[in-house]
């Protein structure tokens, strides 16, 4: 909902949403601009992580250090999972998406940690073989 940045929700938190931004935000979704992107059931969570670190590493302003190295960094870990050279540090993911999301100067790389966020919180069981919890 809200577009590729406005968070990933799963069908059965669906009917449980009002469309409105105080509702979409207290939930820990962002209503952004209220379109809404179909994630078909068998297509890769990673996938789509790795495709939004690719975005804002692209698109990135530039201008703040949490924005364009988080991004990159970001990417980084999801290409060695693609190809299976390295598993994803879970601790070291969940510090750059606070990082980003507290230090970002534009909306793009400050929205990013949310669909990933809300990936881990509902989809992150399908991710494990990919994942690795370090200390």
């Amino acid at each position: 909902m809200g577009g590729p940045l406005g968070g990933v929700v799963p069908l059965n938190e669906i009917d449980n949403l009002n469309l409105d931004f105080q509702e979409f935000s207290s939930k820990g979704f962002m209503l952004g601009h209220a379109s809404v992107v179909s994630i078909p059931k068998d297509f890769s969570m990673t996938e789509y992580i790795h495709h939004l670190f690719e975005f804002s590493a692209e698109e990135s302003c530039g201008k703040c250090f949490p924005g364009r190295l988080g991004s990159y960094r970001g990417k980084e870990m999801f290409d060695q999972a693609k190809k299976k050279t390295a598993k994803i540090p879970l601790k070291l993911l969940n510090e750059l998406l606070v990082t980003m999301q507290k230090g970002c100067l534009c909306a793009l790389c400050g929205a990013i940690p949310t669909p990933i966020m809300n990936i881990l919180k509902y989809f992150g069981d399908e991710m494990k073989s990919d994942m690795v919890k370090d200390n």
